[in-house]
């Protein structure tokens, strides 16, 4: 079996990943796994025919009200909350950085003349702040001649060096200078000030949204617009889209000016290749996800945690036999194999090592059910049957 951590590459470097394969490989065990081997913040939906944007996204919700009019308001949905609480906590310290922000202010004011302001030069640069609309303004200075001359200079709001601070500023290529200049202030605020690093390669705890059984939603519905930001190509700033309800949205909310997924967001889908509900996957979603297939063989070690060595096995052998014949069979084939979670249940908790009662209860049902509308249903679950039990004899 590959181990957790490839895994956790192959989610790391795609940002959406869908783990698919048979009924019973542990796809969503699995899943919860590789977030907790990430040390991930995680949130967990599964979803349904009736869900829907306005769970997923946002969407306008009934208020209790004082009126008699039933009244309607604007709620984020849950992936979009998920968003938001990925933004807001894996950004460093804003109080921090509000805090250094309103001293160099005080400090600032509190200087006659601009000129008197010489507890920078070692930056070669000159820092006013704007009492009228309360920025910072930082000229450089260069020495030509022998002479000081004040050049290059630019203006920041709070919220532009919060970007800058935040590793949240993308347009690097068009505004380079505006980028080094606000650093520079973010060097003084450290330096002098206290502020906490802002060492740009710092990783931010991942978020991993699971996505249970992802087929089984109508999936335009429920991603909208977001078809374009949840490309692995645009995550950030880069992939910002104006939602359905964005001049809903009020004036303090992160995302108004438009909805993204934060760098630090991976989803992670599961789903079964069986469901007849696969076929509708739009290709466009398709494409926005690398696909791994869980096989029964990749999840072995599910058993060994779980069964005493003899049951675990018994239950390989007879899974493997089993899963040789449905193989075979046509019209089935390897996306209709059973994984180990159905032979979890001989644990002593339950069955205790009995396979009749296991084959009774939840293999011969499930058998059927595959074979549903053959013509000769009921003349090969009983060679399955046969395979069952004779594997389950056999002598290692």
């Amino acid at each position: 079996m590959e181990n957790t951590q490839s895994y956790i590459n192959l989610l790391k470097a795609n940002k959406n990943l869908v783990l698919t394969g048979a009924p019973g490989t542990g796809k969503t065990y699995l899943a919860k796994e590789i977030a907790k081997a990430m040390d991930a913040e995680v949130e967990f939906v599964q979803f349904h025919p009736s869900y829907d944007y306005t769970d997923f996204v946002e969407g306008l919700r009934p208020e209790d009200s004082d009126s008699e009019n039933l009244e309607f308001t604007r709620k984020d949905g849950i992936f979009k909350v998920f968003c938001k609480k990925a933004l807001l906590t894996s950004l460093k310290d804003t109080d921090a950085l509000l805090t250094c922000w309103e001293l160099l202010a005080q400090h600032l004011i509190s200087f006659e003349k601009p000129k008197d302001i010489t507890l920078f030069k070692v930056f070669h640069c000159h820092i006013t702040y704007n009492k009228a609309n309360q920025s910072m303004n930082i000229t450089k200075e260069r020495i030509i001649d022998g002479k000081s001359i004040q050049s290059l200079g630019y203006s920041y709001s709070y919220e532009d060096l919060m970007k800058i601070y935040n590793g949240t500023f993308y347009d690097y290529k068009n505004n380079e200078w505006y980028y080094e200049y606000g650093k520079i202030i973010l060097d003084v605020l450290w330096k002098y000030f206290d502020l906490p690093s802002h060492n740009k390669s710092e990783k931010k705890r991942p978020y991993v949204f699971i996505i249970d059984e992802i087929n089984r939603g109508e999936l335009s519905k429920i991603f909208g617009e977001l078809f374009y930001a949840i490309d692995p190509g645009y995550r950030g700033e880069k992939g910002k889209v104006k939602t359905q309800y964005q001049n809903l949205i009020d004036n303090d909310d992160v995302f108004v000016d438009g909805f993204f997924v934060p760098e630090n967001v991976y989803i992670l889908a599961t789903m079964n290749d069986i469901d007849r509900s696969v076929e509708s996957m739009d290709f466009a979603l398709r494409r926005r996800f690398a696909w791994k297939e869980i096989k029964p063989e990749d999840r072995l070690e599910m058993l060994s945690e779980k069964l005493d060595h003899n049951t675990c096995d018994k239950a390989i052998r007879v899974m493997n036999a089993l899963n040789k014949a449905i193989t075979k069979t046509r019209g089935l084939g390897s996306a209709y194999q059973i994984g180990p979670a159905y032979f979890l249940k001989l644990d002593k908790e339950h069955y205790n090592g009995d396979f009749a009662a296991l084959w009774d209860m939840h293999i011969e049902v499930l058998l059927k059910e595959y074979l549903r509308g053959f013509s000769n249903a009921d003349a090969k679950v009983e060679e399955f049957k046969n395979v069952y039990f004779e594997s389950l004899n056999e002598n290692l």
